[in-house]
């Protein structure tokens, strides 16, 4: 509530007699003894301590103003961890080959950048592996005064389950494809209609598990630039001439507003 990112953050709060006069204390606790309470909490407490700020955050968020959609942003992430920390696993790392790491999932709301739900996993979890029950989760939390909600997901959370989850709670979704070879062939053979920016947008549908309906896959390319580092950074994949970007999405924007939400 004090706007401070980091426990390590909250030295400057011991010179501040306002709010310490708030908080009715005489002097605020070190930095160290705020760690070793927070390490001490069981995980019943720190359950607790959720509970209370979602109650916090439900009463708190309408303000100033009623809103009508909440978007969602969903990032896959690897945290490299050294030592030995509980459950922590040799898996899928990208920057330290062969670390051990932890893969959890993160939510926040995109508008105000508020942290919305969390989930830790184990570090050989499969990327994908339980988004559906934390969508679940994240989505029980919006308050009842809001209609709908949007979601957008990295690749790291795409997959048939999620889609289909999300498609069933009638919420609008982008979400980053991954590199399978059918949906870079239709990507690459879908026609293209060229923009002012010399970018060129296209959409496809496409059905990758039998008895489901197609889904719509808005696809984005650009030309690979000349300088080689730029062009290492192109998202997704390449040829010898664009770069392309996928998206699943059951939004009716046209294929380059989809890309830009």
């Amino acid at each position: 509530m004090a706007g401070l990112r980091r426990v390590n953050k909250t030295e400057i709060l011991q010179y501040n007699g306002t709010f310490l006069s708030l908080l009715g204390l005489s002097r605020f606790p070190d930095q160290s003894t705020l760690r070793r309470f927070l390490q001490r909490m069981s995980t019943h407490s720190v359950r607790q301590l959720v509970r209370l700020h979602d109650q916090w955050r439900a009463q708190l968020f309408p303000l100033p103003r009623r809103r009508t959609t909440l978007p969602f942003d969903l990032d896959s992430v690897v945290l490299t961890v050294y030592g030995q920390q509980p459950f922590a696993r040799v898996g899928y790392n990208p920057k330290k080959h062969g670390r051990r790491s932890y893969p959890p999932i993160i939510c926040f709301e995109a508008h105000w950048q508020e942290f919305w739900q969390g989930s830790l996993r184990p570090g050989q979890a499969v990327t994908a592996s339980g988004v559906v029950a934390f969508v679940q989760r994240c989505l029980d939390k919006v308050p009842p005064s809001i209609a709908g909600s949007r979601v957008r997901a990295d690749a790291g959370c795409f997959g048939k389950r999620l889609v289909e989850f999300l498609d069933t709670r009638r919420c609008g979704y982008t979400v980053v494809a991954k590199e399978y070879a059918p949906i870079q062939r239709r990507a690459r053979n879908c026609q293209f209609r060229k923009l002012r920016s010399g970018w060129e947008v296209g959409e496809f549908r496409y059905q990758p598990h039998p008895g489901k309906h197609p889904h719509r896959f808005g696809v984005v390319r650009r030309p690979i630039p000349q300088d080689p580092v730029e062009a290492g950074q192109r998202t997704l994949f390449q040829d010898n001439k664009f770069a392309y970007h996928v998206l699943v999405t059951n939004l009716r924007a046209h294929p380059w507003r989809g890309w830009r939400f």
